[in-house]
């Protein structure tokens, strides 16, 4: 393993046309789909697969994270840092030039892939002290084990004497321990070298003496106004104090008044549309909303922001609707607040179930509309529909909005869905009588020259109502079964897929063969 990283230094990121070795994980998939179309042996003149192993190869190292460290561990890596002693004081951007490319080649090696950047002359300062302090924590993941100052690493065969393979194992140690505490201390000095040059911290440390300086005069001069600005923060004090609670009251005022205003907001627009009842009860009904009702749910309501949208809401809707919609909004806040309207403790429901109880209402609320709506399939719409039902087959990954862009999204998902499990239902009906009569005959015959028609419609529903999970366990199936040459074989399958027996798996194999033979 070390030695086929050793040989393909720099290698694996050109074989994956990838311009630099900061690529993440999904700029890789990418790029590994890419070169897998275009060294594909079909495309090749000669249709060699040399490049595309090499390309699988560059994969395999690359996408997996121990792989790839150990890989990006083995290129030739510059390890030089500026000399001590610098001088930066007549032109600051020496500093710069030296340094910032020094740490951008070290970052790559860092376990923190967030780690700062030296920055520019406009960073700020605490941005510069975070930086330093991240560096001087600094820990690299770098492995030694493959890289080229690794030479006196002792190969281990596994033939050794046990005492011998300890010795060398121990060896081996000892000089990744010293590589890696080199690397420790190279990285310490980059960093100190940068802290005693740095025209920034030059600056921040004058300026840190400076305000030190200023800090002194200004606490004298300090002590002289505290007498006096004493007794003035106490008056200050009870001034905001009572401010406070007049803007509070003022608040509280406010708030009582928008309430009153948007309850009213909400009778009236019940009211004018003749659909307020009210008699003294909380019952919910179908056609008008009770005045208490009202009252129970802008009392509770502490949200006013919300109950504002509330009001503008039901203010757009239509009058055989909002009665429908103040309703499941009531039962909702119970819900919510765990008290019912009549004013009883009620089972109290976290946001998800709370999301998913909507779900349930506005899904109710959209079959009520389509049942209401009388759906009617076209002659032609169902002819289009069987054509889609043979070009997309069961087990075909996402069939139902294929065949609903099939009928040019006429239809939606579920009801193609739904027509389909008509037609297939009629089928069956229809051809019941005739398969008995052909069940009855084959027994009767002899049973080695009567083969089972593939046109039959059983059959090719049987074949065709696969799902996806279905499918996907019968191919993994045949893929580990696929050098099993005993007569058990499919019932072996078919132990791997869920409400499939070895017959339909063997016919379901079959159907695919012959739709890949069509094609």
């Amino acid at each position: 393993r070390q030695m086929c990283i050793r040989d393909s230094i720099n290698a694996e990121y050109g074989m994956l046309s990838l311009e630099n070795d900061n690529a993440n994980d999904n700029e890789i998939r990418m790029a590994y789909k890419r070169r897998c179309l275009e060294t594909h042996p079909d495309k090749q003149p000669d249709h060699s697969d040399l490049l595309f192993k090499k390309v699988q190869r560059a994969f395999e190292i690359l996408s997996n994270p121990d792989g790839r460290r150990a890989y990006d561990s083995s290129r030739p890596f510059d390890d030089t840092i500026p000399l001590d002693g610098l001088n930066v004081d007549e032109d600051e951007s020496l500093f710069y030039s030296a340094f910032t490319d020094v740490f951008e080649r070290n970052k790559k090696f860092s376990n923190d892939p967030k780690i700062s950047t030296l920055g520019d002359a406009n960073t700020p300062i605490a941005n510069v002290r975070r930086f330093y302090d991240e560096w001087l924590a600094f820990r690299s993941w770098r492995d030694f084990s493959h890289s080229a100052e690794a030479k006196d690493l002792q190969e281990i065969k596994e033939d050794m004497p046990r005492e011998e393979k300890r010795y060398y194992l121990r060896e081996n140690q000892r000089v990744l321990d010293k590589l890696k505490k080199d690397e420790v201390k190279r990285v310490r000095t980059l960093v100190e070298r940068a802290m005693k040059i740095d025209p920034r911290l030059r600056k921040y440390r004058e300026e840190v003496a400076a305000a030190k300086e200023k800090e002194k005069a200004d606490k004298e001069a300090a002590q002289e106004r505290i007498r006096a600005e004493a007794e003035a923060k106490l008056v200050a004090k009870y001034a905001a104090e009572r401010e406070a609670a007049e803007a509070k009251k003022a608040a509280e005022k406010a708030d009582k008044q928008r309430v009153i205003d948007l309850k009213e907001r909400v009778i009236v627009r019940f009211e004018d549309a003749d659909l307020l009842c009210e008699i003294p009860t909380n019952k919910l009904l179908p056609d008008v909303v009770r005045l208490l009702n009202i009252d129970w749910l802008t009392g509770i309501m502490k949200d006013l922001d919300e109950l504002e949208a509330f009001a503008n809401k039901i203010d757009k809707m239509d009058n055989d609707e909002v009665v429908g919609y103040f309703n499941d909004f009531v039962e909702e806040r119970e819900l919510m607040v765990g008290q019912s309207r009549y004013g009883e403790p009620c089972r109290r429901l976290d946001s998800e179930a709370l999301l998913a109880r909507q779900a349930e209402v506005a899904a109710a609320r959209e079959a009520a509309r389509i049942r209401a709506a009388g759906i009617v399939w076209e002659e032609e719409d169902v002819s289009n529909l069987q054509k889609a039902i043979a070009k997309y087959p069961g087990g075909t990954m996402d069939r139902w909005r294929k065949m609903a862009q099939f009928l040019r999204d006429k239809y939606t998902e579920d009801e193609v869905l739904m027509k389909t499990k008509k037609l297939e239902a009629e089928l069956k009906n229809k051809a019941g009588g005739n398969t008995a009569t052909t069940s009855a005959s084959q027994r009767a015959g002899n049973a080695s020259s009567v083969k089972p028609s593939a046109s039959a419609p059983t059959e090719a529903t049987d074949v065709e109502d696969w799902s996806p999970e279905q499918q996907k366990h019968l191919e993994n199936g045949i893929r580990e079964l696929k050098a099993y040459k005993q007569k058990d074989k499919w019932q072996r399958i078919a132990k791997k897929v869920e409400d499939k027996d070895a017959k339909q798996c063997f016919e379901r194999y079959r159907h695919l063969c012959n739709l890949n033979k069509n094609q």
